[in-house]
């Protein structure tokens, strides 16, 4: 049951911060979009809208531009914890997670030989996008980061994302 409200949170968590919906877009019995696109507030540099059921898209902006991830990154790197590991599995921060972040980056201020749990460690990923966090949990699940680079490269294909290449668990670089 966590697993599933940790994908909910994860799902919202790209679509609100995206775009403000207001009152412009209604659902129709038979679920389709009615919606006026011109009066939604876009704060992304670019969007795509795709209808689920036809796969139709409904509205695009720069949809096709290479645009870096940064921390949505994380978002794939917690699919791939959620679906691999037991959210009370143990975790040790390394000294290798913690060196592979360059020092302006955010972290979740982790010490090596610190032990977490899975669920902690994703907290610590999501919420202050702790990059030091997504290398732990790379580690964690494949033995190192460019492994696990190799893995949500993979995943990313399985989905669909055949235009993404990540080389890291929390950012481009």
């Amino acid at each position: 049951m966590k697993k599933k409200v940790l994908y909910i949170i994860l799902i919202l968590s790209i679509i609100f911060p995206t775009i403000s919906l207001a009152e412009d877009i209604n659902l129709t019995n038979d679920s389709k979009v009615n919606a006026d696109f011109s009066t939604l507030n876009i704060y992304s540099d670019c969007i795509l809208l795709v209808e689920e059921d036809t796969g139709d898209v409904l509205f695009e902006k720069n949809a096709h531009e290479k645009m870096y991830p940064a921390s949505t990154t994380k978002i794939l790197t917690a699919i791939i914890v959620l679906e691999e590991c037991d959210l009370d599995d143990t975790v040790t921060v390394s000294n290798s997670a913690l060196a592979a972040v360059p020092p302006d980056y955010t972290t979740a201020k982790l010490q090596a030989g610190e032990q977490f749990s899975v669920l902690d460690v994703l907290y610590a990923m999501l919420l202050p996008s702790g990059n030091d966090a997504a290398n732990v949990l790379a580690e964690h699940v494949s033995g190192s980061i460019s492994a696990f680079a190799d893995k949500m490269n993979e995943k990313a294909k399985l989905l669909g994302a055949e235009n993404s290449h990540f080389t890291n668990p929390s950012r481009f670089a």
